[in-house]
């Protein structure tokens, strides 16, 4: 997979998301005064490493009503970005993806509604669509005699329009070198 500016930039974004949920937790800790009693300073070493490795991961709750410390509007813009790139992720790999499609683009408006509690459930709805999405289908179409890709792309079974035709090219252009030459019995594949 190549990393495009596109992908340093969402990552960038959610890193600084991140960064600033991170401080904001920080900063809402206040730190007790220990005791100085023996049953107090019996704390294992392990105890202190899970207690220090816990305070600097950020928690995102599994159920958004639970969420009163944390902003509730960076919690879901910081959900609907991963889910923009588990999107950008299933798009590579050639997957399905018109369902979390739909469902990201409600989360966005809900978030643009100021619903973020709502925003956060469609876009984490949004990522398990495009992990659960399902390689699109290969159509074949076997070239015939007096066929040409505009005809092909034409028919009603493919694209309907004609002018599509550049993107049965594109598909096949190992076999097609020059758009105008496709032979009968030429095995094509239809994007």
């Amino acid at each position: 997979m190549r990393l495009t500016r596109l992908h340093l930039i969402l990552i960038l974004v959610v890193l600084g998301a991140i960064g600033l949920f991170i401080a904001q937790q920080k900063k809402n800790i206040r730190p007790s005064k220990p005791k100085n009693t023996s049953e107090d300073i019996t704390i294992t070493k392990t105890q202190a490493v899970h207690q220090q490795s816990s305070q600097d991961l950020p928690i995102i709750p599994a159920n958004p009503v639970s969420i009163e410390t944390a902003s509730k509007e960076k919690i879901s813009k910081e959900a609907i970005a991963v889910a923009g790139e588990y999107w950008l992720i299933a798009n590579k790999t050639k997957k399905d993806v018109i369902r979390g499609q739909i469902t990201l683009h409600q989360s966005k408006v809900e978030f643009d509604n100021g619903n973020y509690e709502t925003a956060l459930l469609l876009a984490r709805q949004s990522i398990s669509e495009f992990k659960s999405a399902q390689k699109k289908q290969t159509i074949y179409y076997r070239v015939r005699k007096n066929d040409c890709l505009w005809k092909i792309a034409g028919m009603k079974k493919h694209y309907g329009k004609g002018w599509l035709w550049p993107k049965i090219w594109e598909a096949n252009k190992k076999k097609v070198k020059i758009p105008q030459l496709i032979y009968p019995k030429q095995k094509l594949i239809i994007p």
